[in-house]
């Protein structure tokens, strides 16, 4: 029987090999068996069930524990044929609790039910609890899949814990700093928190799957009362279509990094009231419109989403076609042939906090001696106006989110992984502040605004922020006025850092010189890193090298291939990554 169920965890796809994933216990293999989500497949959680109540046959066991989503469905099932208590666990912290215990009789054996053993961490922690309730005087301990070598000891109040499995499938497992998939370079799978993002559950699994799984947390939440748990599923119930429809992705870390960015989106919308089904419809419409050719040319647009009063009154002007009737955030991709004819950069689309499409406006504003343009202008808007505003570059598949007049996140198609990609380039220059410890948040953003505008258009560049004194450079080939780059356009930057040499700014913000060419330090070695050894090319070399002799610098390098790097003391703070086949 244990072979028929192992067949049928890999001709379902529960049983994951030759990859890279980090468990629950922190180790890492190149393996997974997807016991929890198997144990929501209703044909496999009776096969499970068959061979649980033959093993505990003659175990004389008074209650059934359960504590895990996969160990909680599994002991349910188990419970309801034997006609026992089922006792259910959760977690609000970091000791299980239980429910359903006052039904445990006086001296008691109970059956503790988990889906996956491997380093027995979490039964641990739920046998703890356990010892607390007085009617427990033995314990056993089942689980659906054995995945460790058998070695593993448990005790309950010092006696050692009888293991019974339905079925054992060992595999290898590793401490991070061992692991060989590590040391290839291979990207790992993050499973260490199996309870949590249920919607990113579903999105990792084939369509037909989703109904089972939903109703598998469901009946889990419930058990456990976790009305929170319940409220959130209830709101992404009114998503999920939309998201299985709309983004047909097939593999987890694309789908955990996409619901996350998501979710990190419906936070902002609550603040500008906008309806967060607008903005997840919005990522899955961009998403497609990314991949769509004319005649082989990309398409791009720009879309400012909220309060359409405020927007229209920065944005007055309109666009020289006029904006097709019914057309809302679920009808993106029937506006093409506007897209096409209208470029990004001049031009965006007005949408409502509900969705619905207003007028294509020009991203142009003159007013009390000043005038804006371009995204510089999406910038602005999103800073003056209660909007979010979305810019999907033609050429290349990466989108990028405004909000509150600076760049929130970006999304992109990885072309080293295949998968679409997001990230908030705050983090990592939350991160690079705090190493430097200098405030230079808004100098940063604005930085990368410009790196990614001189991406766009196919040029590299260096600009280097800090105390910048000590470096020695050439004699620059433009001589400019010190100014202050907030008082600079985003188009000033990106004429003066496209021409060749470095950009050398001071932490306040000064802009001190421009085309100058920075001299390293021609002898010794830099963390580990000889002169001439990297790779990449001679300004990120440059860029290394600088940011080491500079330590209270960051140094921010543009490649020509699309790739956008922050150096502080020799390492490296991606923000964008190559790519190759650039159309413009």
């Amino acid at each position: 029987m244990a072979s028929t169920v192992e067949k049928l965890l890999r001709d379902n796809g529960y049983y994951l090999s030759d990859g890279h994933y980090k468990l629950v216990s922190g180790r890492h293999s190149n393996a997974y068996v997807q016991a929890r989500i198997s144990l929501m497949d209703p044909k496999i959680n009776s096969e499970f069930r068959t061979i649980s109540t033959e093993l505990i046959r003659d175990q004389n066991v008074s209650a059934v524990a359960g504590f895990t989503v996969g160990g909680l469905l599994l002991a349910d099932e188990i419970a309801k044929y034997t006609k026992l208590p089922l006792v259910v666990g959760y977690k609000p912290m970091n000791d299980v609790e239980w429910l359903g215990a006052e039904n445990i009789r006086v001296n008691s054996k109970v059956l503790l039910v988990d889906d996956v053993l491997t380093t027995a961490s979490q039964i641990r922690t739920a046998i703890r609890s356990l010892e607390d309730i007085s009617n427990i005087s033995e314990l056993l301990i089942l689980v659906a899949v054995d995945r460790s070598n058998g070695d593993l000891k448990i005790k309950f109040r010092d006696d050692e814990v009888r293991i019974l499995d339905c079925i054992k499938i060992p595999l290898s497992s590793f401490n991070p700093s061992e692991c060989p998939s590590c040391f290839a370079g291979i990207p790992t799978t993050d499973l260490s928190n199996p309870e949590k993002d249920v919607v990113s559950v579903v999105l990792t699994q084939p369509r037909d799957k989703s109904d089972f799984i939903l109703k598998g947390y469901e009946k889990v939440y419930k058990m456990q009362r976790d009305q929170k748990s319940l409220d959130e599923m209830k709101a992404w119930k009114l998503w999920m279509p939309v998201l299985l429809a709309g983004l047909p992705m097939a593999r987890a870390k694309e789908d955990s990094s996409l619901i996350k960015f998501v979710s990190y989106l419906t936070t902002i919308a609550g603040e500008h009231n906008i309806k967060p089904r607008v903005l997840s419809e919005i990522i899955g419409q961009l998403i497609r419109l990314s991949s769509i050719r004319v005649e082989s040319r990309a398409i791009g647009c720009s879309m400012i989403v909220g309060n359409i009063d405020e927007i229209g009154n920065i944005l007055e002007s309109r666009a020289r076609v006029r904006m097709p009737i019914n057309i809302n955030h679920e009808k993106l991709t029937e506006l093409v042939p506007h897209f096409d004819a209208l470029l990004e950069t001049n031009y965006a689309i007005v949408l409502s906090n509900d969705g619905k499409a207003i007028d294509f406006r020009r991203l142009n504003f003159s007013r009390s001696r000043r005038y804006i343009e371009g995204i510089e202008l999406v910038r602005f808007v999103t800073a003056n106006s209660r909007s979010i505003g979305f810019v999907l570059r033609r050429g290349r598949s990466a989108i990028a989110v405004y909000n509150n007049g600076r760049l929130e996140a970006i999304g992109e198609l990885s072309e080293r992984s295949g998968l679409w990609e997001f990230s908030r380039p705050m983090d990592r220059i939350e991160e690079i502040q705090s190493i430097l410890k200098r405030n230079v948040q808004e100098l940063l953003l604005t930085l990368v605004e410009a790196s990614r505008e001189l991406v766009a258009r196919g040029h590299g560049a260096l600009f280097v922020v800090g105390n910048v004194d000590s470096l020695n450079h050439t004699v620059p080939k433009i001589e400019i006025e010190p100014q202050n780059i907030k008082d600079m356009t985003i188009e000033d930057l990106v004429e003066l850092a496209k021409l060749d040499g470095a950009v050398l700014i001071t932490e306040d913000g000064r802009l001190l010189q421009a085309t100058v060419i920075l001299k390293n330090r021609d002898e010794g070695t830099f963390a580990g890193q000889q002169a001439g050894t990297t790779h990449g090319g001679s300004r990120k070399e440059t860029a290394i090298r600088t940011s080491i002799e500079c330590p209270n610098c960051a140094v921010i390098n543009i490649s020509q291939n699309g790739a956008i790097e922050i150096y502080v003391h020799g390492e490296s703070w991606p923000i964008s990554e190559s790519f190759s086949g650039l159309s413009r």
